[in-house]
């Protein structure tokens, strides 16, 4: 399992169709199954880019192309979720699962869904029944027995937790909770799914929207910001974090305005700097946004997000000596990174081949 930035639980188990039938309508011909795969293999890239509401776009052309797509249906129940419509996520999960029963993708959004919404023993059931083979599932399953009191099971699921991320932090501090028989409120605080609130000052709803956003939920994370700045036109960190959630969801144009805020009001919000490298770099303004990721990467402590995104630029512009060097970089503070390790591999063995 490996929890994103933005908060995205992923590891998910993205299989083929499945043998049941979601309709009444005709069986989709051989053709229409091999465009319905091809759709959902661009609907999981864009959801990969956090470009949710374009996912599911692409996700429900698949599933109208072959009804039986568990792949695609596993996939609309993840962008609509991670788009922050819940109450349209649970029914294409449903749908998953009728087609086959164990999908570990969908049982595991499925539990997510009921965990979010407080539904406890629904979450449970879910992902209990695909705990063994999804290990997407134990960060939330150490969660929701930390808030059920049930510390043995607590602790077993963030031992699993830790065979696979052995320095996270959170999943250390649960371990130790569950140990102690005892969940402390500054824990419980981090763990809870919050209860929204609808009223507040600009502090409030800021705070909220950035909770939101690194739950994956940009639709309710923007709608929290906006409401940030309406109370407080300068509020630097509602215009950073509503320009990620426009630029996450594909529209870099409208996402510019509130980077350049932050950056009027503080010339050295690093956070705005990167955020408004990637909008050039998505507008093709590549040269741009290198100046851009260059003086960041300049004056910032590494290894930060101006160096894997140097990394990946070099990379792709064939400029194999600066990528080793951005990979090297990330490495130096994590040697365990595969993202850089993989990185650092290709690079090397395409400037070795460049020399040949």
């Amino acid at each position: 399992m490996t929890i994103t930035a933005a908060g995205l639980v992923v590891g998910l188990v993205f299989s083929g169709a499945g043998s049941g039938s979601a309709d009444s309508r005709r069986p989709p011909s051989p053709q229409d199954i091999e465009k319905a795969e091809a759709t959902a293999a661009q609907g999981w890239q864009l959801w990969q880019k956090q470009q949710f509401a374009r996912a599911e776009e692409k996700f429900e052309q698949a599933v109208k192309l072959d009804p039986n797509a568990v792949n695609a249906w596993n996939g609309l129940g993840w962008a609509r979720f991670n788009n922050g419509d819940w109450d349209k996520a649970e029914e294409p999960f449903k749908r998953c699962v009728a087609i086959e029963p164990s999908h570990p993708g969908a049982h595991n959004g499925l539990g997510q869904l009921y965990f979010f919404t407080r539904q406890y023993d629904k979450a449970e059931a879910h992902w209990t029944k695909v705990a063994k083979t999804a290990s997407a599932a134990w960060y939330g399953m150490t969660k929701l027995y930390l808030l059920k009191a049930n510390y043995k099971e607590a602790a077993k699921w963030a031992k699993k937790v830790l065979e696979q991320q052995k320095n996270d932090p959170l999943a250390r501090e649960m371990l130790a909770a569950a140990d102690a028989g005892r969940l402390p409120e500054d824990l419980r605080r981090k763990i809870e799914p919050p209860e929204r609130t609808k009223k507040g000052s600009a502090a409030d709803h800021t705070t909220q929207g950035w909770k939101d956003f690194q739950r994956g939920m940009p639709t309710k994370a923007a709608a929290e910001f906006r409401a940030a700045i309406e109370k407080d036109s300068n509020n630097v960190n509602a215009h950073n974090g509503l320009g990620f959630c426009l630029l996450n969801t594909g529209k870099p144009a409208e996402a510019k305005p509130h980077f350049q805020k932050c950056l009027d009001l503080q010339p050295k919000h690093w956070g705005a700097v990167n955020g408004m490298a990637r909008c050039l770099k998505e507008e093709g303004q590549t040269k741009q946004a290198i100046a851009l990721w260059e003086k960041m990467a300049q004056e910032c402590p590494a290894p930060n997000a101006a160096n894997a995104a140097l990394a990946q630029v070099y990379l792709d512009e064939l400029r194999y000596e600066k990528a080793i060097e951005q990979f090297q970089i990330l490495l130096k503070a994590n040697p365990n990174d595969p993202y850089a390790q993989e990185g650092l591999a290709k690079a090397k063995a395409a400037l070795e081949k460049e020399k040949q």
